[in-house]
């Protein structure tokens, strides 16, 4: 243990283009371990999670580039880690991990790599999937340890020979407490809805990229069937993405649109999530329990959730072992079984009552901040102690 403290130095490299679930993972990482380690933030974009960092206080250094594949990216790191050497690099993406752990290795540098997600996930066009694959495979060989946020992640490393002793599975967490309840909440609640011209209808939520794994084009085949048996219903789409133009004439086709509101990309998510009577999650592939889901629960709505593997290994009805799942589960890409889904939780209180309650208590009992933070320092100072 002697190697801990804030002497240890940690860098962490990330592209921070987007704001997405790796980002929000990473914010929360720099909190929690903030008074253990000294932790520097390198992105390869000026975006929201430099500035974000930045004012918290966190030391940030933006890489230039003129091209997404600059070969200057490896030249800039190498001489930033010549300058001021982290005792451990922890890298998160593509990119991030490829030109990071060439600078590393350059210097003899221990890395240690988070997988968020799986690469089809993230990069859905042919070329630029096989591009990821080389430049993720090619530079593999030089991670000492790498880091799943679920169990599924984990076998898709061990199905392409990764060895199991050099993976740790550390899942996502969540800050609880931004979540508003009581009056507060009543209240926000009734000023949003007034804000966005929702009266006493039925309010649906989904928070996601605007992007086709993530199934938004089931869920709005699935409230066009509700429509037709429930008249006061809104579904409300929050997230930016390249599908927005698809999925707004989609509305139109099924002839929805007036009752599908788009907001766009928010900050206020926790805020936002008053307005929910259900939300749902509708993916077709996730690489970990999804942030977005969690949040939801966090925020004692009533949930819908696809029956994904990384959904799945943290609750499964049919194993008495195992925590119940404290929201619906449905199958992806099954419009009817989720309309079908949406229609009992509509017209049953009682059953939303209990999964709200029982939703809190499972975020809370199972991704909490406190268990994040000691994982990851625990997993850092072996890391470090081995390499002196």
């Amino acid at each position: 243990m002697s190697a801990v403290g804030k002497t240890v130095r940690i860098t962490h490299i990330i592209g921070g283009g987007e704001f997405g679930g790796a980002e929000m993972h990473l914010i929360k990482l720099f909190h929690s371990l903030k008074d253990t380690f000294d932790l520097r933030l390198v992105t390869i974009y000026n975006g929201e999670l430099a500035q974000k960092m930045r004012e918290a206080g966190y030391p940030v250094n933006v890489l230039s580039q003129t091209g997404r594949f600059d070969l200057s990216l490896y030249r800039q790191l190498t001489r930033l880690f010549k300058s001021s050497p982290p005792h451990l690099v922890h890298t998160h993406g593509v990119r991030a991990n490829f030109f990071g752990r060439l600078a590393a290795r350059r210097l003899g540098l221990p890395t240690v790599t988070t997988v968020h997600s799986f690469l089809k996930q993230d990069y859905p066009l042919r070329r630029e999937y096989w591009m990821a694959y080389v430049m993720e495979h090619l530079t593999r060989p030089l991670v000492q340890h790498f880091i799943t946020v679920s169990h599924a992640l984990k076998e898709a490393l061990q199905r392409e020979h990764i060895p199991d002793n050099k993976i740790t599975v550390i899942p996502n967490a969540i800050d609880t407490s931004v979540f508003l309840s009581g009056d507060a909440r009543l209240n926000k609640r009734k000023a949003l809805r007034e804000h966005l011209g929702i009266g006493d209808e039925r309010v649906i939520v989904s928070t996601s990229r605007l992007v086709p794994v993530k199934g938004l084009d089931v869920l709005l085949q699935a409230f066009a069937g509700l429509k037709k048996h429930q008249g006061d219903v809104k579904l409300v789409l929050i997230g930016a993405g390249i599908e927005k133009k698809e999925l707004m004439a989609l509305s139109r086709a099924l002839e929805i649109e007036e009752n599908v509101l788009f907001l766009g990309y928010r900050r206020d998510i926790p805020e936002l999530l008053t307005i929910a009577d259900l939300y749902v999650l509708p993916s077709r592939m996730e690489g970990g329990f999804p942030l977005s889901l969690m949040e939801s629960l966090a925020s004692g709505i009533p949930s819908i959730a696809t029956a994904l593997p990384a959904i799945l290994e943290w609750v499964d009805e049919r194993v008495e072992t195992r925590t119940k799942a404290p929201f619906y589960l449905v199958p992806p890409d099954d419009a009817e079984r989720l309309k079908q889904a949406l229609l009992d939780l509509l017209h049953h209180p009682n059953k939303r009552a209990q999964l709200a309650e029982q939703g809190k208590t499972f975020v809370q009992t199972t991704f909490s901040m406190e268990r994040l933070a000691d994982d990851t320092r625990a997993l850092y100072e072996k890391l470090v102690n081995r390499s002196r």
